[in-house]
């Protein structure tokens, strides 16, 4: 879903879109060179002078029938259909990119949220530690040093899920930067 709608927004497959439909354009212009051409013209004079003087128009057509020309438009058409199946390549290619970018920065975001619940998880536990280790050596039943251990241990949590934070942020960036 998120790769449909980054597809939808986006400015580079548009403009690939833009010349896919170019391309299509341009084969037909060129097997528009295999028919023959017709010209129409005519005239309107005002005033004329001996023989025909007493004409006041005359109209003319032509017809040119691209015989020899047949080996150049083919390879035009065939051409212009090599740009078009180029463009359509293109554009499937910028789409799986596009979508495997999208499965990836929804795939890391969705494992940074994971762990940083772990880790919110964590700091819950050793802050109750912590606060169990400040009541048992209030009452001597605990050491200094496994007081300051249980503390140690909590602040070390803490730091963690602050950077497991930023990287959480970083990837929700990281899937709004795909649009």
């Amino acid at each position: 879903t998120l790769a449909r709608e980054a597809a939808s927004r986006r400015k580079d497959l548009a403009g690939i879109e833009l010349q896919a439909r170019a391309a299509e354009e341009a084969i037909q212009a060129e097997q528009g060179n295999w028919w023959p051409r017709v010209d129409a013209n005519g005239n309107w004079y005002e005033h004329r002078e001996g023989a025909n003087e007493d004409v006041e128009w005359d109209a003319g057509i032509s017809a040119t029938w691209p015989i020899f020309e047949g080996g150049r438009t083919g390879a035009r058409v065939r051409e212009a259909r090599s740009r078009q199946r180029q463009t359509q390549l293109e554009m499937q290619r910028r789409r799986r990119e596009l979508s495997r970018e999208s499965e990836a920065a929804l795939a890391a975001h969705r494992a940074s949220a994971a762990a940083a619940a772990g880790l919110r998880r964590e700091v819950r536990a050793a802050r109750e530690t912590s606060e169990l280790m400040e009541e048992e050596f209030r009452q001597g039943i605990a050491t200094q040093l496994e007081l300051l251990t249980a503390q140690n241990t909590l602040l070390a949590a803490r730091v963690e899920l602050a950077r497991q934070t930023l990287d959480e942020r970083l990837a929700a960036l990281s899937v709004w930067r795909i649009f």
